[in-house]
């Protein structure tokens, strides 16, 4: 009986040790991962110059709309109406902030 019941326990036994074994493995490599899916580093500052980066990318127009609560299209537009302007153009000796800056800096929350 003894003989019969090693026979059936044991691999069982081995089995579950192996299943414990591995579920072991995959949450410590949870645990210890920074991240569980591929990401794409994100730029962090406080600048405006930010805005600018990310309209260069699809991706990051989230980002860019979350920044200036508009599209990055939005922004190009606007700038084609309005760089010319005279507002935009001085004859002082301190140089005036670009007219991008100017008007990202009047939609920023």
């Amino acid at each position: 009986m003894h003989v019969v019941l090693c026979d059936i326990i044991l691999p069982l036994l081995d089995d579950l040790a192996d299943q414990i074994q591995f579920d072991h493995t995959i949450l410590e490599g949870i645990r210890t991962a920074r991240h569980l899916r591929p990401h794409t580093s994100v730029a962090k500052s406080g600048n405006l110059h930010l805005a600018w980066q990310y309209a260069q990318n699809k991706e990051d127009h989230g980002r860019f709309i979350n920044m200036l609560r508009v599209s990055p299209q939005v922004v190009e537009f606007l700038l084609g109406l309005i760089q010319d302007h005279k507002v935009f153009k001085n004859n002082s000796n301190n140089a005036q902030t670009t007219v991008d800056v100017q008007l990202a800096a009047r939609h920023a929350p």
